[in-house]
């Protein structure tokens, strides 16, 4: 198993977990979060307002934005970051009738054909029988992985690039950051703590392979969403703009532009 490969299956797991989280964590108390933030004021950087995804250590989470309500003036922009490796994303529903989830059921007049790419050998898709003769696959929403803008057609752009950036246009129906994470030398030192097992068996597996090994040609590297380590958007016009990470509900926030 290559490292890409374990840092995606901790991903999985991550995700499975938080999506079964309804409710933030508590608060941290006065004194823990004046000495790590201040949530009534806000820092800012290169002419940005900067936003923490997060809060909170490897065994205890704060589920919550850092500061949570902001003002701004048109033309200023927000730069959103997560100093911590939980998996969080920022998401600007900005045209409120619109329906979606983290995972969602997409309908198949024939169902295809599904083959695992190795190293992995056990695992299906899920699949239900739908109405009128169809067939239901459930998958992920590619959207709350990927830094992504839709419009009010239900166009999707996605959005290249480790720090993202944005400027809203008004004719947006969605905005997503897609996953948030620190700069990856940091995640993985994170992840090392949070599974010493899992790492410590990789390194042992990367030290014992010849420095001239050959690739292995049966194994394919499944790529990740380990690349957005900030999402900054800019806001032209006045208004009150809310926002949300969609695996934890209880988590919004909201920029008032003056």
């Amino acid at each position: 198993m290559t490292l890409k490969n374990t840092s995606l299956a901790i991903l999985i797991a991550i995700a499975s977990a938080a999506t079964m989280m309804l409710a933030a964590a508590p608060l941290p108390s006065t004194g823990t979060a004046s000495a790590q933030h201040d949530n009534s004021t806000a820092t800012t950087a290169a002419n940005a307002t900067m936003v923490s995804v997060g809060m909170g250590n490897l065994t205890v989470s704060y589920n919550q934005f850092y500061p949570q309500d902001l003002q701004i003036s048109a033309g200023e922009s927000v730069t959103f970051f997560s100093p911590t490796p939980e998996i969080h994303n920022v998401i600007f529903p900005l045209d409120n009738t619109t329906m979606s989830d983290i995972i969602l059921p997409f309908s198949m007049s024939t169902a295809p054909q599904f083959e695992l790419l190795p190293p992995y050998d056990l695992g299906e898709p899920w699949i239900e029988p739908g109405p009128n003769g169809t067939q239901i696959l459930v998958t992920l929403n590619k959207v709350a992985f990927v830094p992504s803008t839709v419009d009010m057609a239900g166009n999707i752009q996605y959005l290249n690039g480790t720090d993202v950036s944005y400027t809203l246009t008004g004719e947006e129906d969605t905005v997503s950051s897609g996953l948030i994470f620190p700069p990856e030398e940091d995640l993985m030192a994170m992840l090392a703590q949070m599974f010493p097992e899992e790492f410590a068996a990789e390194n042992m597996t990367q030290t014992e392979e010849p420095a001239m090994a050959e690739p292995n040609a049966t194994e394919t590297e499944v790529e990740t969403f380990l690349n957005v380590n900030t999402f900054t958007v800019t806001f032209e016009e006045p208004g009150t703009y809310e926002y949300f990470c969609a695996f934890h509900p209880a988590m919004y926030g909201t920029v008032t532009v003056n």
